[in-house]
């Protein structure tokens, strides 16, 4: 299984990021496209991507996956988490 990815920021907000993720996987002679969605709290984890880490004994979540096709929604999400 052979897998591409495109991911490009849609939205910002202090550090805060939204991230569209496109994929196309090859399941044997047939391809099929995936689209969804990543919320980052912190762009430099999201520049290294490092989507967790443990700190101390202490587990700290950086990204945030989400599996829809609606962009709109996932810009009133971020929009409501960040930006209210």
């Amino acid at each position: 299984m052979e897998m591409d990815e495109i991911k490009t920021i849609i939205m910002e907000y202090e550090n805060n990021l939204l991230v569209r993720v496109e994929s196309s996987v090859m399941l044997g002679d047939k391809e099929y496209k995936t689209l969804s969605f990543e919320i980052w709290t912190d762009r430099e984890k999201y520049k290294d991507n490092i989507y967790e880490e443990w700190k101390q004994g202490e587990q700290y979540l950086y990204c945030t996956n989400h599996a829809t096709i609606d962009e709109k929604d996932m810009i009133r999400t971020f929009k409501r988490r960040f930006m209210n």
